[in-house]
C-alpha cells in the first residue's frame, strides 16, 4: 500500500504547462519522472520528502511538442503514471 491517494494531471489536452494534482496522506519521499512516448526521460524532479496533503506543481516538458507524455510519481516504491497530450 502506499500514502499516494490521488494523482492528476489537467488540463488533458493541454496547449501550455499542465499541473500535476497528488495527495498524500502523510508527508512522504517521492520521485517525479516525465517521459515522453518513446520511454526517454523528459524531466526529473528532484526526490523529496514532501508533506501530507494536496500538492499541485507545474508540469515541465522542456519546451517539448505536441504528443503524449508519461508522468510518473514513485511513493515508498509504488508507481502511480497518468498520461498527458500536448497540442500545439
Amino acid at each position: 500500500s502506499t500514502d499516494l491517494i490521488d494523482m492528476a494531471v489537467y488540463p488533458n489536452p493541454a496547449m501550455s504547462q499542465p499541473i500535476i494534482q497528488f495527495t498524500l496522506q502523510s508527508a512522504s519521499r517521492l520521485q517525479i519522472v516525465v517521459f515522453d512516448a518513446l520511454g526517454r526521460r523528459i524531466s526529473t524532479y528532484p526526490d523529496a520528502l514532501w508533506e501530507g496533503g494536496t500538492h499541485h506543481l507545474k508540469l515541465d516538458l522542456g519546451n517539448r511538442g505536441a504528443g503524449v507524455y508519461f508522468v510518473r510519481i514513485v511513493v515508498d516504491g509504488v508507481a502511480s503514471t497518468r498520461s498527458v497530450t500536448m497540442t500545439s
